[in-house]
């Protein structure tokens, strides 16, 4: 176990580091505390289960990503958060998502156009 953690302080982001801790409960509560404290996050007694569980889930994808795709996933600042907290700080913002106009267009000095009824009018002379 202690080799295990000297293996886990050196090398933290080694795919196969974080495939063995998957298997272990006590490595994986050490890289969720080493994790935890590198991002500058303290959580309650209360909410530390919850987050090793978004931990687990997070890390069980990064593990397949590794073993699937032609490149090397790793740790980062959001292996703690669930989806929707991620998503706040990725992407962009759309604004119109959360706009409310205020005014109608009719307010703000500016008319409609008449509505066609079909006929055409002549312009009248000046």
């Amino acid at each position: 176990m202690l080799l295990f953690l000297i293996c886990l302080s050196a090398v933290s982001a080694s795919p196969s580091v974080l495939k063995a801790a998957l298997e272990s409960p006590a490595g994986l509560s050490a890289l969720f505390a080493k994790q935890t404290m590198e991002q500058g996050r303290h959580y309650t007694a209360d909410q530390v289960k919850f987050r090793i569980r978004v931990f687990r889930e997070n890390l069980q994808n990064i593990v397949s990503c590794n073993e699937e795709e032609g490149y090397t996933c790793g740790l980062n600042q959001f292996a703690d958060l669930t989806p929707g907290e991620k998503k706040r700080y990725l992407g962009l913002q759309n604004m119109t998502d959360s706009y409310v106009a205020r005014t109608t267009p009719s307010h703000q000095g500016l008319r409609l156009p008449p509505r066609s009824t079909g006929e055409r009018r002549e312009p009248s002379p000046r």
